[in-house]
């Protein structure tokens, strides 16, 4: 397929960012594709490991995958095409999940976290919720840390309803979801709330209020008569008679007055002359406008409530998820930015390298095992990085990627006779029995785990019944690693189980 002098100049441009702009079926999946490649042919990146290219949905991702891994056949790059499935190219919110995956023990979170299902999370969130609006009706956290004061919960209610009717409108579980949306897509939480105090003079704006609709009863004479004129009229002075002599009261200073107050005049019938209508339009507006401001001032007593509310209730979501080990889309979103932002030894690992000028995105860097003079063997075959191999186990254990089940439940099927395994009992636990090349559980025993191990203290188990794999290294000849092994089991299946 031809390229078009467009597509051509977005894969041939790898020395610098581009932006670029296509429409639907323009090919810009192809384009992309194209470019990977280029860059990994050209040497411009070290391989598909560096590339990390984002999609809107999990099917993007999965045709870009299938595209690149062909391009690779295609222009003989056989072992890159091999790598694709691990490469970073997925939603944004896989990229995310891969991080807390790959650092779970830095950000003390569950490696094994699934996602949320939307319906689920939202019942989670209305729990939350709820629970929150029990404990705040009854008032039982007087005098405690964290939550508003019984006086301004009574006053919260007061103002607004408790529940969302069949008709909508306002309430306090509507806005305690509104602020806990906000609060749990933002990487500082609640913290990104500022609390703006409002600077207004109730008795002012309502001063400025009657002024213009008083201009206005007095450009009203000027139209055609009509009863609808005659009673506008009259209706501005008595009521500019009853709020200025309210004005001189205490009650002036309170906003919901100058609600009130605002609230007792006519509303402006839009007939006459055209330069009527405007100055009638013009009142509107600025009518609008002060009533909004002192809605606000109002409201303001109850953010502060809210947001106290809406903090308890987002912890009581959150140890909703926890307990379910489920994360949702904004976790992803919020949990990878913080640990980018908190964790410089983190983000050093996806971040630009100034001297290479390449981005280094190949996700947690562990150190490989070098063989040296004081060792006579690797242990267990183990000449690799923990990652791989872990990744290998992985593999092993799904019975998908490497090895069909039917092969592995061969593989770890007794095989040894009663005498051998008399002798392999001597150096294993009496638990396992010796399968085609790996230990395996003896039938009837309490083991879980299949693997294999080395004279140098390597050992790796994995237990198919817990969906886990466990890598342990100690290349050290000669020392007492049968106890270590059965300790280290023993504590990983307590610990999961």
């Amino acid at each position: 397929m031809a390229l078009t002098p467009g597509q051509k100049k977005c894969i041939d441009t790898l020395d610098r960012s581009l932006v670029v702009a296509a429409g639907a079926g323009s090919g810009k999946t192809f384009t992309l594709t194209k470019r990977i490649v280029h860059a990994i042919e050209s040497g411009a990146i070290d391989g598909i490991e560096s590339v990390c290219a984002i999609t809107f949905t999990n099917k993007a991702a999965g045709e870009l995958k299938s595209r690149i891994k062909a391009e690779l056949r295609a222009s003989g790059l056989t072992e890159q095409a091999l790598k694709v499935d691990e490469a970073w190219v997925s939603t944004i919110h896989g990229m995310c999940a891969r991080i807390l995956r790959a650092h779970a023990v830095e950000l003390d979170i569950d490696p094994k976290f699934k996602m949320v299902d939307p319906a689920i999370a939202d019942q989670l969130e209305s729990r939350a919720i709820d629970q929150v609006l029990y404990t705040a009706r009854l008032g039982e956290f007087d005098g405690t840390s964290g939550w508003p004061s019984r006086e301004a919960v009574d006053a919260l209610f007061d103002e607004y309803p408790a529940r969302t009717s069949a008709f909508g409108g306002a309430s306090v579980e509507k806005f305690l979801q509104q602020l806990m949306d906000i609060a749990g897509a933002n990487i500082r939480g609640f913290d990104s709330f500022t609390m703006m105090k409002t600077r207004i003079n109730p008795a002012q704006i309502v001063f400025e209020v009657l002024e213009s609709f008083e201009a206005l009863a007095d450009a009203t004479i000027a139209q055609k008569k009509s009863d609808k004129r005659e009673a506008f009229m009259a209706q501005v002075a008595q009521c500019a008679v009853e709020i200025r002599s309210e004005m001189q009261g205490p009650c002036a200073s309170d906003p919901m007055w100058a609600l009130r107050a605002i609230d007792k005049l006519p509303v402006p019938q839009r007939v006459g002359t055209a330069d009527y209508k405007e100055q009638v339009a013009e009142t509107l507006d600025s009518l609008h406008r002060h009533i909004m401001e002192l809605r606000l001032a109002a409201a303001e007593p109850h953010l502060e409530t809210l947001v106290l509310l809406a903090q308890r209730a987002c912890e009581a979501f959150d140890r909703a998820k926890q307990e379910a080990g489920v994360l949702d889309n904004s976790d992803l979103l919020v949990l990878a930015s913080r640990s980018l932002a908190n964790h410089p030894e983190i983000a050093a690992q996806y971040r630009f390298d100034a001297q290479s000028g390449k981005y280094n995105f190949r996700g947690p860097q562990i150190q490989s095992f070098k063989l040296g003079s004081e060792y006579e063997s690797g242990g267990a075959g183990c000449i690799s990085t923990v990652d791989d191999y872990i990744a290998f186990l992985e593999n092993l254990r799904s019975g998908e990627r490497l090895l069909r089940r039917d092969t592995i439940t061969r593989m770890t099927s007794p095989e040894i006779s009663k005498a051998a395994e008399t002798v392999y009992h001597q150096m294993a636990r009496p638990e396992y029995s010796y399968g085609l090349g790996v230990r395996c559980p003896k039938p009837g025993s309490r083991a879980l785990d299949w693997g294999w191990g080395g004279a140098a203290g390597a050992y790796l188990a994995i237990i198919p019944s817990l969906e886990t794999t466990f890598f342990y290294v100690q290349h050290v000849l000669g020392s007492p690693v049968q106890q270590i092994r059965k300790n280290l089991t023993d504590a990983v299946i307590r610990d999961i189980i």
